[in-house]
């Protein structure tokens, strides 16, 4: 596997990414679990027009948590009542991240088994599944590891860091039941660079090199499996506060974008690529501050943008890109009237 590196190496530490021989293409779906970062890396492909299930579980950030999210859904397991408990005045599932909670018991069930069949059907169809483990500290309630405390009390729950032969032993089930039920599948994991400090620098620090060394391992025996270095980059390429949120803790938009580029040259092919560009334009058009709605420059720019999608409609015929059009088409008619109600 060919390694990619930055072009402005001299001026830092550059961290390898292994180009992918197998691309993530405009076909074939994708799926994304794990932690925030997963979200902020998933979305991306939402946003361009490409088949990406993300995080439907809600975020999850320890891999017993995941993998328990994706043995439910492989082996066609549905939760019920049983499985939650109302809580000022949501009824919540450990299996589940909060996004999934509802005042309404029938629906929430029903959103959380929704979900599990979504999850399933992209995961027997999809060309790549991207893991993004964020900590091995877990949280327990009545003996069983939970994915999210949903605010209880602390005193419920045990707080304990897992061993590295528990985290192996479960992501090495959770490869063999994905490649089982889709032989073609590309599992691509990842360590979050978001820091937990919740339990302080020491215990994140361990935490981080427990996840590291498991999937170290795993990968020793699993060609199926291939590691994108996302906290590598943003510990060593981005070592300063000034790629981080007012938080200190995660990576700012700058670093998030960046990390972002080094992933799309590694996993994305040129189509898919390109796509996400277009989608990207479009994106800012839309939210291009107009100073002077309905002026003529303002009704140019609206019909430039018509003729822009018009012409992607032909050069990508397989993406869909009517609402972009009836977007701009609407706001053209809109302003075209008050321009035409302000004329002397």
């Amino acid at each position: 596997m060919k390694a990619i590196s930055h072009p402005e190496a001299t001026f830092r530490t550059i961290v390898p990414v292994d180009l992918s021989e197998i691309k993530i293409t405009k076909k074939q779906p994708t799926v994304w679990l794990g932690s925030c970062f997963a979200d902020l890396m998933g979305s991306r492909l939402v946003a361009g027009r490409c088949d990406a299930l993300v995080n439907p579980g809600g975020i999850l950030y320890d891999p017993i948590s995941l993998a328990n999210l994706v043995n439910l859904a492989l082996h066609d397991r549905q939760v019920c009542k049983e499985d939650f408990l109302n809580f000022q005045g949501l009824w919540h599932s450990f299996r589940f991240h909060g996004d999934l909670s509802h005042a309404s018991l029938e629906q929430a069930i029903e959103k959380a088994n929704q979900r599990l069949l979504a999850l399933k059907r992209y995961l027997t169809s999809a060309s790549h599944l991207f893991l993004t483990l964020g900590t091995a500290i877990v949280f327990e309630f009545g003996g069983e590891i939970v994915a999210n405390c949903h605010k209880l009390p602390a005193r419920d729950f045990t707080t304990r860091t897992l061993e590295i032969n528990e985290i192996v032993a479960s992501l090495d089930q959770l490869l063999n039941a994905l490649l089982t039920a889709n032989p073609k599948l590309r599992v691509v994991a990842t360590v979050s660079p978001v820091r937990h400090w919740r339990n302080g620098a020491i215990a994140n620090q361990h935490s981080k090199a427990l996840l590291l060394v498991a999937l170290h391992t795993l990968r020793q025996s699993n060609t199926a499996l291939s590691y994108f270095p996302a906290y590598e980059i943003m510990m060593d390429e981005l070592r300063d506060y000034r790629f981080y949120t007012e938080d200190m803790l995660h990576p700012s938009s700058v670093a998030a974008d960046y990390i972002w580029t080094r992933l799309e040259q590694a996993y994305l092919d040129s189509h898919c690529s390109e796509i996400l560009r277009i989608s990207g334009q479009i994106s800012r058009a839309k939210n291009h501050r107009i100073l002077n709605p309905g002026t003529p420059a303002h009704l140019q720019f609206l019909q430039d943008q018509i003729k822009k999608i018009e012409g992607y409609r032909s050069s990508h015929p397989n993406v869909d890109w009517s609402d972009d059009l009836d977007y701009f088409a609407g706001e053209w008619q809109r302003w075209s009237h008050v321009q035409e109600n302000n004329r002397p």
